[in-house]
Formats: structure tokens, C-alpha cells, sequence
């Protein structure tokens, strides 16, 4: 029994590996039925597109064809099989992905905010080189055993796959690499595990060439073990002669010396100007108003949510002028002492500190672009957030007001791609849309009447809009077509654009001077983020900074001629500000330091290659309908020897997954067991459909507590599922789902697995107080809707602040359909999470109410009512009464009670004591049974409890026992048990 364990805990580990075959529509959960796809074909390249990409779909096609036979040079690679390569923008998703050893490569295109870290680039020719060195990669290690069972004994590193494919296609750019190390160098020096692997990615692999030289990245990866298997640690010490252990040791401290260095001969942001911080310590960005009373910020409004919110923080004067006056009560009281202490002394001689203070409230949340801008009057914030759009469920950012005068929000674009938002007078703002590879500019008000102000064609992206003093010119970064950024201006009355700087490093974030004589920008001409200004009378440009932390320009300092700026890093200590002199000249010192710690910036290859323009003359097919049967390939296979089997089939775009499982039984094969699968993302709502017979280890098997006896159920049959998911635009966290699902069943009980395999059911043990469990066939139609508003939080899966939910299902099955069951069950279920603060702590009040009705006659184990069997409750993974059925057990309350309505609600004041981990609970449950109407039990209990949560499992250890007992003064039951959360 313990091995069918074991095999069954590894298969179920490994089971979950299946989903690693995803596609474009799992960003947002939506199938978009709306488009329409097509297929293009190059001699090595099938490209998969929508309507509306058609020219982007060419292009992909001549730049795969072109990088293709560099890369497989630099991998000493000759032949690989056709590669699909999948291109969307049905949402606004900055990536791209390629799957292990299916050949498939998978790209969100039309991107505007890349633009900062591609620098002179563009973002389709980068993405497809990146992503094809990642197939390339797994071609070169791939072994005889299949994935993902290689990737277990494979122990490659993230580091490894995303640097090489960094190294061997992109170039050291300050927001792609430099930047984060300089972070992480600063804050974390002696942690090793805590980098984007695509940052430390990129400068290991680096380091690695520089040192051993890039030779040895192909014989690493052509190294196999004696069992013909890949192993990165034993083939990584075999070829350099060093651990991979060693070598991130001594790459550390590589770069603490380069980049310590760096810093210490550069200027320091005390030397640049006046440092400030911000009431806030987690930040994306914020924005002054004029008059500095008033300041938006988009960041942590609680260091425990894992969203953003907008913050509009507003100076509390009465609240310093009353520290103030306190200050000053207590230096005249100490004065009127005839004898004073040494300590009076020293208070009487200090003096008074000033500090603003700040009312903070949280006016939206969710996910924001970082640009803002108040209105001229100070009383409304603009703002880009993303959302589901309305029109098609598209993922997007869009602008919105917030008006703080009467605390409502409001959206001004709908489905626009639009950010960097602008007031450029008292009812107007202009921003940014991206439509296709083209990004413009555009005026609106708020009622949503569009106005275009700019008619840029072509590859262009567009950043970091800003308005002149007099609101008659727009300020801006841009690259056009040739991939240089640089500062543009805009005549909003005459629409004339003209360029301000022309440099081959980028120059972005640019601000009018209020005389309108000059703009101070950032620029990373020295590969640092520094300001610059320039006089736009003679084209004169001045370098204001030498940081070698990186300072970026921000606005005008609020009543003051001087700049605000941030440091381009956010280490441990604050968010730092440096208000400075936009004429200063900084003192620039040339950086100098051992060849032996800068070597390895000059490591990598020449990768101009990835940029240089593709021929023309590539071959490509017509467009042709996309038939997903003709594309299908084996996906993930996983063999648990000697009987265990999973494998899939997925078409190109991975929208259709087919899969095989198998259990076979050597000592009774009638006992052998299979899974077919199909599920396909073609549609509105995702089918399911599902075939199965003894597939227990598979999925389709439930276990109880029943009658306290431990019984479980499995499923033989047919079964069909549509998911629908839907979005009303206004918070990512309020999603609503609906359900249908049809099936035909063979429901078998058991209690005991054989050693052959055979599933029984022992009546032996016998069942006192709950009827027999039956065994039977039956043809059910089930409807579900699911609403659940919460937002993401640290303490989401033990004290949840908020959050509420409404569940609805109906059952009904038939036997003049098929089976031995007729009957109908609906089960209504509702939870809400009631914030109460008292003082600096955060409780809350939770409150569910759940009742279920069912009329016919359904299986015996699917009774209506209260027992003594203890619940089992696993939290935060939605609804899981198809795995495990509720037992309601009012805590406090023992015996059974059978009917066919139950109503059934909880009502609990959770305090929590160490945070999300352990808390007090002061706890109450109600329920009701009924039978044909008439009242067969009612029950109400109360007590204590304490509850520790590790991860989805809270356990509780309380007292409670009903009204009536504590009335008479009883002392009330001990119990110990799981615990739910939240039901959904």
C-alpha cells in the first residue's frame, strides 16, 4: 500500500508538469473566438497569426529565416525540425516564450513600453531571436529521455537558458541588466538567490566567456553522462574544471568589486542636490501637484497587498501644527522649572524639527502604467490602468480620472492601448495609443470624444509626454522606424513635430523649463541613466549628473526653479528624490579600474546581425486558413515504469490538447485503468471533454470522512465541461464564471484497494448513522456561476481583510436519460471578509451563508444534513467539493441530522496574532435541516479557537458548544480540525 502511495504522490506531482504546454490565451483566461487565424510558411517556419497582423506575420517570417542560421552556428547545430512560431496582440503582454522541445515558439507583438531597455532596437526582430536561441538551447540538450522527465535530473540553472540566449542575441543595456545589478550589488551583496535570471543570466554568461571562453557553452551542452543523460552540474565541472557552485561564488564577487568601484568614482546623489524621501516605502511612481499639498503615488498602500494602489496623499497641516504646538507647551513648561535636569537642558537647546506630514487615501487599485498628471485646478488625477476591456475582454491599459473632490473615477478611453497621459488644459488630456506596430498621440475629454494629433506610420513607439507652462507644445521621447531615441516636440495648435536631440543612446523622460528656453531629459549616453539639459536656442547640451547608480527626471520641484529627479535603483533604505540645479555641470570623473573586473562587458559576440535588415526575396507561402489537426505533435510524455503512463498531444498554437493516460494491471488487466482528454481553447467558453475508466490516480476521485469511515468515489464515463469567464473592466480581482457540464457516469464506491488492483467496497465496518454509500450509474446536467471579488494579499490564505463571493449550482440528473438516479440539487453559497482596524491592528468579520436543497433520489453519500464527520478543507484553490465533499459539523455540536434543505452559515471575528500565520478566532456556526418542510434540527454553537496556517492547510484547535449548553453553564467541547477560510 505505501509503494501505491508513493506512485501515487510522483504521478501527481508529475501530472502537473501537463500544464507547462500553455498558450497566448492563458494571460487573460479568454479565447477570443473573435479572430480570425492564419498560417504563412518559410522553409523552416510556419508563422500562426490573427486578422490585423498580416504585415507583421511577413516580417516575422524574413527575420526567423534571417537569425536562424547564425544562431544554429553559434550552437553547432546543422539541421532542426520546422519550428511554429505564434504571434498575437489579442493583450497588451510584454513577452514571449518557447517550449521545450516541441519546436514552438510563442510572441506578443505590437509593444510600445519595451522601448526603454531595447534602446535603439525593436522589439519583434529581439523577441524572435531570444526565443528561437531558446528552442535551439533545448534542441542541443535534449537527450533519449522525453520531457519533462529530463528536466528532473537535468539541474540546469534559469540563469543558464535565459544568458546564453541573452548573450549569444542581445546587447548590455542598462534597463535589461545593468541597472538590476547595481540593485542588487548594493541591497543584496551576499545573496545569491534572489536575481531575475535574466539579469545575472546575462552577465554569468559573460563572465563564463571571459574566463573560459564561449567555446565551452557548446561543449557543456553537448556533454552527456554515461547513461547518455544531461547533467549541467557534472557537465559544467567536466568542461572548466570548476563547480557551477564556485563559479557564481567567484562571479559574485566579481561583480561587487566592478560595480563598487564603478560607484565610488562617480558623484553621489548628496553632491547632485538636496535628497528627499516620500511617505511611501514600496513604489512604481509619483507626481506633485503644483503647489506641493498634493501628491499621487501608485504603490503599496499596505506592505501586505500584492496589487498597486493609487494614492493620493494630501499635506496634514492641522496634524503639524498640532505636533508643533505640543513641542512648543512642552519647552515652556520646562522653562518655568526653577530646577532643571541636564536632560531639560539639552531639550531647551534643541531645536524643532520640521515635518510633513501627509493624509493618505487609497482612490483605485489594481495594475497601473507608472505615468500621472494632475489637472491644471489640482482636483483631478489622470492615470493609466489595466484592465479587461469591455469591447472584447482584451487585457489593455486605458486612461481614467479620478476626481478627489467627489471620490469617483472614470474611464476616458475604452480599448486604446493608452498611456502616458497629459492634462494640456483644464478639460483635456492627451496621451499615448498603440495600434498595431504605430504609436501616436491623442487628445480627449472626459466625455471620450478622440482627437489624433500625430499620424506617425510604421515601426514608432512613443514615451514620457509632458506639456510646456503655457499648454501650447507637448514634449516627448520617440523612435521611429530607425530605432534611435530621441526628444521630439509637438505644437498642439498646428501639429507640428520637430526634433529636439539627435544622439545614439537614448534620450528619454523629457521636461519643459517653465521659460520654455530649455529641456532637461535623461539620457544613457555614459551607459548610466544621467540628466542632461538642452538650450534650445543653440542645441547646446549640458551633462547636469555623473551617477553611477543611475538619476532620472522626474518634474519640477513644486515652488521651486529646481529638478526633481529619482535614483534610477531602489535599494533598502528609501525611495530617494534629488531636488537639483537643471544648470548645474557635474563633475565627471572617467572610470577606471583593472582590465581583469571589466573584461567581461567585451565578452560577447557582435549581435548586430539580429538587427540588420532580412531579405526580401525569403519565400513565403500564402496565408491559409489554420487547421490545428495538421499541426499536432507529441507534447510531454511521463512513464512511471512499470505501469504508470501520461502523455499529449498539442496542435501549434496549443488552443487543442489532447491526452493519453494509462494504468495497467498486471495482475488483472480488466482492473487496467485510461484518461483521454480533449480540451481546445477554439471557441467562447474552453470544452473539456473527458473519457475515462478506472483512471482513480488520474483525476474524477473524491474522498470523505463518512460515517467515520474513510470512503472514496471514482467516475467511468463521459463527460463534457464549457468554462466562461467574465470581466466587467473595473478591477482585475472581481471575475465572474459560468459553468455547464454534462456527463454520463458509473459512480463506484470503495474503501480498499486490493493488491491487485481491484477496487472494494467492505460493508463489513458497517454504517450507523448515515445510510449505505451507493455504487451506480447516472446522466447529470450541472449549471454553475461563480462571482468572486478579492484582492491579492499576503494574508489571503489565513486572515483575509476583504474579499466577498457569491457561488450558484444546480444538479439534475435523470434515469430516463441513463442511470439509476433522478434528482435535482442546488446549492446557493456566499462569503464576505468585513474589515474592522482597531487602532494599529487589522481584524476582520467573516461571514458565510450556504444552503442546499434536493428534492429526488440522488446516491445515499450525497445526503443533505449535519454529522459528526470531521470536514477537510484545503484553502486558496477555488472550489474543491468535486475532490472533497463538504461535511457540515457545527464546531461545538455532535449527533446527525438527515433531510433534503440545509442552510448552514459561519460567523467568525478572526484577530490575527502573527500575521498570516497564526491567529484567535472568536467563532459561531447556525444550521437547519428540514425534510418535505417540516424542521427536523436547529443548531447554534459558539466558542474560541486558534488557528495556524502553513500555506493551504489551517488547522484549529478550539472550544465551542451550543446556546442551550452554555446556558446551563456545560463546559464546552475541545476539538481539533481543519478549518475553511474562504469556501471559493
Amino acid at each position: 500500500m505505501v509503494n501505491k502511495l508513493l506512485k501515487a504522490t510522483v504521478l501527481a506531482i508529475c501530472v502537473q508538469a501537463l500544464p507547462a504546454q500553455i498558450g497566448t490565451w492563458m494571460v487573460s483566461n479568454r479565447n477570443h473566438p473573435e479572430l480570425e487565424w492564419k498560417t504563412i510558411s518559410t522553409k523552416q517556419f510556419n508563422i500562426h497569426y490573427h486578422n490585423g497582423l498580416e504585415q507583421t506575420a511577413i516580417k516575422s517570417a524574413r527575420v526567423a529565416e534571417h537569425v536562424m542560421p547564425i544562431l544554429m552556428q553559434q550552437m553547432d547545430l546543422d539541421t532542426i525540425p520546422k519550428i511554429d512560431i505564434t504571434l498575437t496582440s489579442e493583450d497588451e503582454f510584454e513577452n514571449g516564450f518557447a517550449i521545450r522541445l516541441t519546436y514552438q515558439v510563442f510572441i506578443w507583438v505590437e509593444q510600445n513600453d519595451m522601448l526603454l531597455w531595447l534602446e535603439k532596437d525593436k522589439w519583434l526582430e529581439t523577441v524572435i531571436a531570444h526565443e528561437l536561441q531558446h528552442v535551439l538551447y533545448f534542441e542541443k540538450t535534449k537527450t533519449w529521455l522525453p520531457s519533462p522527465m529530463d528536466i528532473l535530473i537535468g539541474n540546469t540553472p534559469p540563469w543558464v537558458i535565459e544568458g546564453i540566449a541573452e548573450y549569444m542575441t542581445e546587447s548590455w543595456r542598462p534597463y535589461r541588466a545593468d541597472l538590476e545589478h547595481k540593485r542588487h550589488v548594493l541591497s543584496n551583496p551576499d545573496k545569491r538567490s534572489m536575481w531575475d535570471p535574466h539579469a545575472d543570466g546575462f552577465s554569468k554568461a559573460l563572465y563564463w566567456a571571459s574566463r573560459f571562453g564561449d567555446s565551452t557553452f557548446v561543449q557543456v551542452l553537448e556533454y552527456r553522462n554515461d547513461a547518455g543523460l544531461y547533467d549541467f552540474e557534472e557537465a559544467f565541472k567536466k568542461v572548466t574544471g570548476v563547480s557551477s557552485k564556485q563559479f557564481v561564488e567567484d562571479w559574485r564577487v566579481h561583480m561587487n568589486t566592478y560595480y563598487y568601484s564603478y560607484r565610488s568614482q562617480k558623484e553621489t546623489y548628496e553632491e547632485m542636490g538636496k535628497v528627499l524621501t516620500l511617505p511611501i516605502k514600496r513604489m512604481q511612481s509619483f507626481r506633485f501637484y503644483s503647489d506641493s499639498t498634493r501628491i499621487a503615488l501608485l504603490g503599496l498602500f499596505n506592505k501586505n497587498n500584492r496589487d498597486v494602489s493609487l494614492i493620493l496623499a494630501e499635506r496634514d497641516t492641522a496634524k503639524e501644527n498640532k505636533k508643533r504646538k505640543a513641542w512648543d507647551k512642552e519647552t515652556a513648561k520646562i522653562k518655568t522649572k526653577k530646577k532643571k535636569t541636564k536632560k531639560d537642558s539639552l531639550r531647551l537647546n534643541k531645536r524643532y524639527k520640521e515635518k510633513v506630514l501627509w493624509k493618505k487615501n487609497e482612490a483605485d487599485f489594481g495594475r497601473f502604467h507608472e505615468s500621472m498628471s494632475w489637472s491644471p485646478d489640482g482636483n483631478k488625477i489622470a492615470y493609466s490602468k489595466y484592465h479587461y476591456a469591455k469591447e472584447n475582454q482584451s487585457l489593455v491599459y486605458d486612461i481614467k480620472t479620478y476626481d478627489a473632490r467627489i471620490k469617483k473615477d472614470k474611464w476616458v478611453t475604452s480599448s486604446m492601448r493608452a498611456r502616458f497621459p497629459v492634462w494640456v488644459d483644464s478639460t483635456n488630456i492627451a496621451f499615448v495609443s498603440v495600434n498595431k506596430d504605430t504609436s501616436n498621440i491623442f487628445i480627449a475629454d472626459e466625455s471620450g470624444n478622440v482627437q489624433q494629433l500625430t499620424n506617425f506610420e510604421g515601426n514608432t513607439q512613443i514615451l514620457d509626454l509632458n506639456v510646456s507652462s503655457n499648454y501650447e507644445s507637448i514634449v516627448f521621447a520617440m523612435s521611429p522606424q530607425n530605432g534611435n531615441i530621441d526628444i521630439y516636440t509637438l505644437n498642439i495648435k498646428t501639429k507640428t513635430v520637430e526634433r529636439v536631440t539627435n544622439h545614439e543612446a537614448a534620450d528619454v523622460r523629457p521636461i519643459w523649463h517653465s521659460d520654455g528656453t530649455a529641456i532637461s531629459f535623461t539620457s544613457h549616453r555614459n551607459g548610466v541613466p544621467n540628466i542632461f539639459t538642452i538650450n534650445l536656442s543653440n542645441g547646446i547640451v549640458s551633462q547636469n549628473t555623473d551617477s553611477g547608480d543611475g538619476i532620472v527626471s522626474e518634474q519640477w520641484m513644486p515652488n521651486s526653479d529646481l529638478l526633481l529627479s529619482q535614483a534610477s535603483i531602489g535599494t533598502a533604505d528609501s525611495i530617494r528624490l534629488i531636488a537639483l540645479d537643471p544648470f548645474r555641470k557635474a563633475k565627471i570623473n572617467t572610470f577606471a579600474i583593472s582590465n581583469h573586473f571589466s573584461k567581461w562587458l567585451d565578452s560577447g559576440p557582435d549581435v548586430s546581425f539580429v538587427h540588420t535588415n532580412p531579405s526580401d526575396t525569403i519565400k513565403i507561402s500564402k496565408p491559409k486558413p489554420y487547421k490545428f489537426l495538421k499541426t499536432l505533435r507529441l507534447g510531454q510524455v511521463i512513464v512511471l515504469p512499470p505501469n504508470f503512463g501520461i502523455a499529449t498531444w498539442i496542435d501549434a498554437m496549443n488552443k487543442n490538447v489532447f491526452g493519453v493516460g494509462a494504468i495497467l494491471n498486471d495482475q488483472d488487466i480488466d482492473n487496467s485503468g485510461f484518461l483521454l482528454t480533449y480540451m481546445t481553447a477554439n471557441y467562447g467558453p474552453m470544452v473539456t471533454l473527458v473519457a475515462s475508466r478506472n483512471a482513480y490516480m488520474f483525476e474524477g476521485a473524491s474522498f470523505r470522512v463518512y460515517d467515520g469511515k474513510n470512503i472514496f468515489q471514482y467516475q467511468n464515463g463521459l463527460s463534457i465541461s464549457l468554462d466562461l469567464m467574465k470581466n466587467f473592466s473595473e478591477s482585475l480581482s472581481s471575475n465572474h464564471t459560468l459553468t455547464v457540464t454534462a456527463s454520463l457516469y458509473d459512480n463506484i464506491i470503495g474503501n480498499k484497494i486490493t493488491e491487485k488492483g481491484d477496487v472494494q467496497f467492505r460493508t463489513g465496518y458497517g454504517f450507523d448513522n448515515l445510510p449505505l454509500p451507493e455504487s451506480g450509474k447516472e446522466a447529470i446536467v450541472s449549471f454553475g456561476y461563480v462571482w468572486k471579488s478579492m484582492r491579492p494579499h499576503t494574508w489571503n490564505m489565513s486572515v483575509p481583510l476583504q474579499g466577498h463571493g457569491l457561488s450558484f449550482k444546480v444538479d439534475v440528473a435523470d434515469t430516463s436519460v441513463f442511470g439509476d438516479f433522478s434528482y435535482s440539487r442546488l446549492n446557493l453559497d456566499s462569503f464576505i471578509n468585513i474589515p474592522i482596524k482597531l487602532g494599529p491592528i487589522n481584524n476582520a468579520v467573516y461571514l458565510r451563508f450556504n444552503t442546499v436543497k434536493q428534492s429526488g433520489s440522488p446516491p445515499a453519500q450525497d445526503y443533505i444534513g449535519l454529522t459528526n464527520d470531521t470536514p477537510l478543507y484545503i484553502n486558496g484553490m477555488g472550489d474543491l467539493s468535486e475532490f472533497l465533499p463538504e461535511n457540515y459539523n457545527p464546531r461545538g455540536w455532535n449527533g446527525f441530522a438527515l433531510g433534503d434543505q440545509l442552510f448552514f452559515s459561519t460567523h467568525e471575528y478572526r484577530m490575527p496574532l502573527l500575521s498570516n500565520v497564526a491567529s484567535m478566532n472568536l467563532i459561531s456556526d447556525y444550521a437547519k435541516v428540514w425534510r418535505k418542510s417540516e424542521e427536523v434540527l436547529e443548531v447554534f454553537t459558539y466558542g474560541a479557537e486558534l488557528r495556524i496556517s502553513l500555506g493551504p492547510i489551517t488547522a484549529s484547535i478550539g472550544r465551542a458548544q451550543t446556546n442551550k449548553a452554555w446556558a446551563k453553564n456545560n463546559t464546552p467541547d475541545k476539538y481539533l480540525r481543519l478549518v475553511l477560510i474562504n469556501p471559493f
